[in-house]
């Protein structure tokens, strides 16, 4: 039988970008400025990118799926906006 393969390792071909701890939130307007910047930027320079930590500084629950926030609805149409393909690594 064959062994799975480790979760913890992973092969990416080409560019990578990492963005972690962003903390996007209403109280951080230049931030999210400078994040959907960094978005645009990964869009055309990189192969892949992964974000980690906390990329929003809230909490992303049932009452936010359906009527989130306007800067959060923002913000997640930003990432909608620069994604090519996404995967779950």
């Amino acid at each position: 039988m064959k062994k799975p393969p480790s979760s913890n390792k992973r092969h990416l071909d080409g560019i990578i970008w990492i963005a972690a701890d962003v903390h996007l939130g209403p109280e951080g307007p230049k931030t999210a400025l400078g994040f959907y910047e960094f978005l645009d930027d990964a869009a055309q320079c990189c192969d892949t990118l992964i974000l980690c930590g906390d990329i929003f500084n809230a909490w992303i629950g049932d009452d936010q799926i359906y009527d989130p926030d306007p800067w959060l609805a923002k913000a997640l149409q930003e990432l909608k906006n620069s994604a090519v393909e996404s995967r779950s690594i």
